[in-house]
């Protein structure tokens, strides 16, 4: 293919609807724990002639810094740094690298020899003084169609698959890694005080509304409120190593309890009256914040 050629079929796929697809594809894979999948996507991106110095083995890191670097090199406003590339490639007669980026835009993620971690619940350990077996079992187990409301009832469901048996708060604090409590009709949130362990929460489609009990959990790294009720953020300005927050599809226009997170690299704010809030955006994107406002 002639590089003129090759330069248009590139300058098709540099769009910033494409780009926002391959967005959206990203954040879903990561939702799923299949975030790995997209190792060699970031091979392609940072490897020459795309890059100049050859990128790490990406395998060894973390789920959470494979999706940041992934968005930072696909979200649409980067529309304009790929098409310079894609022009200077041309210009330069750089077969390769306009190669290199139609490879990386065309990118499907496959599955061979990629390892899939998938975002589960750290082992919960239970002694046997803990609570009886028959107890735990009980004569109920949880269904999905259930709506519990409360936040140590649907870690009740999910963790012991009875929501009949209630986890005490102390139970809680024995919680580390990972906990997805979604779509369990939560509004009431009493005991998340005690997840002081936890890195990663999964709140999402609920009914919540009040983060008073999430105030302390500093040593959360990533949190998904989205789809719930929420319409003020004040609680969430202690959270100094939260990382990626997902806020998309509540009620919120106030952004400015975020400029006080130092670690905060990635917000999803879509479905929200703070997409017009343009002066807070601009003073998150200004500290390198990704934002996803679709």
């Amino acid at each position: 293919m002639e590089y003129e050629e090759l330069f248009t079929s590139v300058k098709t796929l540099i769009t910033e609807e494409h780009l926002k697809e391959l967005t959206l594809r990203v954040i879903s894979a990561h939702e799923k724990g299949t975030i790995r999948r997209y190792i060699p996507l970031l091979d392609i991106l940072q490897q020459p002639p795309m890059q100049e110095v050859p990128a790490k083995d990406y395998t060894e890191e973390p789920p959470r810094q494979l999706f940041l670097l992934l968005l930072k090199n696909l979200h649409p406003d980067r529309s304009s740094y790929l098409l310079s590339h894609a022009e200077a490639a041309r210009a330069q007669g750089d077969g390769d690298k306009l190669h290199q980026l139609q490879e990386a835009l065309s990118f499907t993620p496959g599955t061979a020899g990629i390892p899939v971690t998938g975002r589960v619940v750290e082992s919960y350990g239970y002694d046997d003084e803990d609570f009886d077996a028959q107890e735990y079992m009980g004569d109920e187990i949880w269904s999905e169609e259930e709506q519990v409301g409360d936040f140590l009832s649907a870690c009740s469901a999910e963790l012991t698959g009875n929501s009949a048996y209630t986890l005490r708060p102390f139970d809680l604090s024995h919680l580390t890694g990972e906990l997805a409590v979604p779509g369990y009709g939560i509004s009431d949130l009493d005991g998340l005080a005690f997840c002081d362990g936890i890195e990663v929460l999964d709140l999402s489609d609920n009914l919540i509304t009040n983060l008073y009990d999430l105030k302390d959990l500093t040593g959360l790294l990533e949190l998904d409120l989205s789809q719930n009720e929420i319409d003020d953020l004040s609680d969430l300005a202690g959270l100094v190593n939260l990382q990626i927050l997902d806020l998309s599809y509540n009620d919120i226009d106030d952004l400015s309890a975020l400029l006080s997170l130092p670690e905060l690299q990635y917000v999803n704010i879509s479905g929200n009256p703070c997409i017009g809030n343009t002066e807070q955006l601009n003073r998150l994107l200004e500290r390198g914040v990704i934002i996803i406002a679709f």
